[in-house]
């Protein structure tokens, strides 16, 4: 017959390593619990990270058109003080209105000239 005491040693071992058994099991989860919290974080912070990145390339358009949108702007401004310049200044022919009627004139003359090599 078995030793009563050597049967509980046996049981005492036995529910000891059970006991261990439990605790690793335990500690493995609790090491996968923090592995899938830092997972989720560095998830989290590559999201924050690109979402800076994509409002940053959105600020960078915008300010682009912004500055195309200023200088059409004053392209126009520009082109607009030329035209108002031009008509202030009437143009050549109004300021000389008789150069217009005797430009083909000149312009037999100086045909006569070159032909003729002076």
């Amino acid at each position: 017959m078995p030793n009563p005491l050597h049967v509980t040693e046996e049981e005492e071992e036995e529910e000891e390593e059970e006991e261990e058994e439990e605790e690793e099991e335990e500690e493995v989860e609790e090491e996968e619990k923090e592995e899938e919290k830092e997972k989720e974080e560095e998830e989290e912070e590559e999201e924050k990270e690109e979402e800076e990145e994509e409002e940053e390339e959105e600020e960078e358009e915008e300010e682009e058109e912004e500055e195309e949108e200023e200088e059409e702007e004053e392209e126009e401004e520009e082109e607009e003080e030329e035209e108002e310049k031009e008509e202030e200044e009437g143009g050549e022919e109004e300021k000389f209105p008789t150069l217009g009627k005797q430009w083909p004139h000149f312009r037999r003359v100086g045909q006569a000239t070159a032909a003729r090599g002076e």
